[in-house]
């Protein structure tokens, strides 16, 4: 059920964590002629931040379920699940934390 929004806010963890220390980050961001405080990245940044403990939640027990379909099953579905589904997300999540603790701390 939220194994795709768990994919993408992963994938958007990992491409949050390709902005450099140095990198000038998006001056703004808006819609309809209505501007948002701060750029894209920094609201990126808050959603991921905020969306961490839940992600991480949700990994662990995708790692378990999957983990234990491995077991049963033994079939190409469970390894293609196993991966993307657990592996990916729990890379994004390392990394962000790396990232989080390098830069921002």
């Amino acid at each position: 059920m939220l194994r795709y929004p768990t994919l993408i806010v992963s994938m958007m963890m990992l491409f949050l964590t390709f902005s450099g220390g140095d990198a000038h980050w998006i001056a703004g961001a808006g819609m309809f002629d209505r501007a948002l405080q701060g750029g894209a990245f920094v609201w990126i940044f808050l959603f991921c931040f905020l969306a961490y403990i839940p992600l991480l939640v949700l990994v662990a027990s995708y790692t378990l379920r999957n983990l234990l379909a491995l077991y049963l099953y033994r079939n190409r579905r469970a390894v293609v699940s196993l991966f993307l589904f657990s592996v990916m997300p729990s890379i994004a999540l390392y990394r962000f934390n790396a990232w989080f603790v390098r830069e921002i701390l």
